[in-house]
């Protein structure tokens, strides 16, 4: 009897099975719960890419780092939760740079609960998804005018009458205006590698462009300079020397900051002031309050008119600016090192829109680096020209008027690139 109750199979499947059924059901539900984990890791990286493009559009586009915040927020909030305006991701964004190339971090985490695997841990899983989308300028396409406004009919115009020949660069313009470029009938063409404008184009004359047309709608172009903080002096500003033909920071009473002679001169002039016949500038900061002109003097001829420097800045405050309305030749070189590197005429960001800067002089003037009014309009006229150098023209809005012959040859220059053809991609 003993043996045969030894020899009695009956019941063992089911009690095998008793005993492993809660297992294959653990199993199963730490896989199902695996596989969440999963899906809402993917789902963050997904929102997390394109977080970090929408970004990184903005960042090209010259926004400032709250701005791109905001647009990489919009973007993954409405990939992961859809149109619930009352849930929001947990996103962390950063600004890399490295190698000269810029770039948009953005980090999406989660930590939902445990279910069935808060048997073997505690406290909630962290899941994150990380993206990084990184500019990418093509070193060809550089920028030697860009007009800022975004809304200006005309941002940047070429009149009837000018002769506009551009070598080795663009002209872009940041409005999105229907007329952003703007060029009246000509019988002289427009010669440049390419015109890029937020907006439209009207094209009333003829073009020589490398790039075949005018592209419209293109995105905006970012002001290299942006980050450059305003010029100060913290020192009592200094009477002109009206007398002097020669200007020198260290001598007219300037100061040394973090190696640069800096000085500023007094508004105590009601026409300005008046630089007439020959005027070498030592290097150095030079903040104007006054309307500053360059003339002949009485015993000169036109072409006795210089005004020549390297390594100066010219820092217009608010009220002030610049007209070099005459056939004088410039030769002008901006710092290649420092806080001011690149910037030849540095115009006030809080200036007067509808006082224009106007820039006029020899067909043999070499302006070597940036004509930089984010807030004023300049006008290039007559025959100004800078061959043979590195000039860029940054303004509110830019109008050519006369004759103008610019290059772009800016390496070593201190000058930064006016990058027009900016592709955004995702590197990792």
């Amino acid at each position: 009897m003993r043996k045969n109750f030894l020899r009695d199979e009956a019941g063992a499947i089911a009690i095998v099975f008793a005993l492993v059924f809660p297992v294959m059901v653990g199993a199963l539900a730490l896989g199902a719960e695996a596989g969440f984990w999963y899906y809402t890791q993917r789902k963050l990286q997904h929102a997390a890419d394109l977080a970090a493009h929408a970004g990184a559009v903005r960042l090209r586009a010259g926004d400032a780092k709250a701005s791109i915040t905001t647009a990489a927020q919009e973007v993954a909030d409405r990939t992961i939760f859809g149109d619930d305006p009352n849930k929001k991701s947990n996103l962390t964004l950063n600004l890399l740079s490295s190698g000269g190339r810029e770039s948009v971090e953005v980090i999406l985490v989660e930590a939902p609960q445990r279910m069935l695997s808060s048997l073997f841990a505690s406290g909630p899983v962290p899941i994150r998804g990380r993206a990084v989308a990184s500019l990418q300028p093509l070193d060809s396409s550089v920028a030697c005018v860009l007009a800022l406004d975004p809304v200006a009919s005309g941002a940047v115009t070429v009149s009837g009458s000018a002769s506009v020949a551009l070598r080795g660069c663009d002209i872009a313009s940041n409005s999105n205006a229907a007329d952003s470029y703007l060029q009246e009938s000509s019988s002289t063409p427009v010669s440049a590698k390419c015109i890029y404008a937020v907006g439209g184009a009207s094209v009333g004359g003829p073009t020589n462009l490398e790039c075949g047309a005018v592209r419209q709608y293109a995105s905006a172009t970012r002001d290299p300079y942006a980050s450059h903080a305003a010029p100060t002096s913290t020192w009592p500003c200094v009477n002109f020397p009206n007398t002097a033909r020669t200007l020198d920071a260290s001598l007219d009473g300037g100061h040394l900051v973090n190696g640069t002679w800096v000085i500023e001169y007094c508004p105590d002039f009601a026409n300005g002031i008046q630089l007439k016949g020959n005027y070498p500038i030592m290097p150095g900061l030079y903040i104007f309050n006054s309307n500053v002109r360059l003339s002949t003097a009485n015993n000169q001829s036109v072409a006795d008119a210089t005004l020549s420097g390297t390594g100066v800045t010219f820092y217009f405050k608010r009220g002030s600016g610049i007209v070099l309305g005459s056939t004088a030749t410039l030769t002008l070189t901006a710092p290649t090192t420092g806080d001011y590197a690149g910037l030849l005429f540095f115009g006030a960001r809080d200036a007067d829109a509808t006082k224009e800067m106007a820039i006029t002089g020899h067909p043999e003037s070499k302006l070597t680096g940036a004509i930089y009014f984010p807030a004023a309009p300049i006008e290039f006229r007559g025959n100004s020209s800078a061959t043979n150098g590195c000039t860029q023209i940054i303004g509110r809005t830019v109008k050519f008027t006369g004759s103008s012959n610019i290059a772009a040859e800016c390496a070593g220059t201190g000058a930064r690139n006016i990058s027009t053809d900016v592709k955004v991609a995702i590197t990792e």
